[in-house]
């Protein structure tokens, strides 16, 4: 029991990290996009939001002739839903300042030299105000 509540604390751990590392991103996009100095920028996590909405915006409909066959449909469903998972990996962001607002989808890339790297994109389809 207390080697699990050990592994618990350092999963926790590495997940702060990764946060702060993403939210770290988030700010410096934020940064280069608008020229806002960084003390006046405001990096918030946003865990109500999902990245897929962000990025994608509407959830597709199968073709007509891939609803007609329950095979191809199920495989249809199953590479939609693979596809909104691995999106919905990635962590968001809403960050302000200097009157802007961007909503960002975080998540390690893998950069030059095979090192790795903290990617941020800007939402296509940010949340209603």
């Amino acid at each position: 029991m207390k080697l699990e509540l050990i592994a618990f604390a350092f999963t926790l751990l590495a997940c702060e990290r990764h946060d702060d590392r993403f939210k770290d991103g988030a700010q410096e996009e934020f940064i280069k996009s608008f020229s806002c100095p960084k003390e006046r920028v405001t990096v918030t996590a946003r865990k109500d939001l999902k990245a897929f909405d962000l990025v994608n915006g509407v959830r597709l409909t199968p073709p007509a002739e891939v609803s007609a066959d329950p095979g191809r449909l199920a495989e249809w469903k199953k590479r939609q839903q693979d596809n909104e998972d691995n999106y919905n990996r990635e962590s968001v962001f809403q960050a302000s300042g200097c009157d802007h607002e961007v909503f960002y989808a975080c998540s390690i890339a893998t950069g030059t030299n095979d090192t790795q790297v903290v990617a941020c994109s800007a939402a296509v389809h940010p949340p209603a105000k």
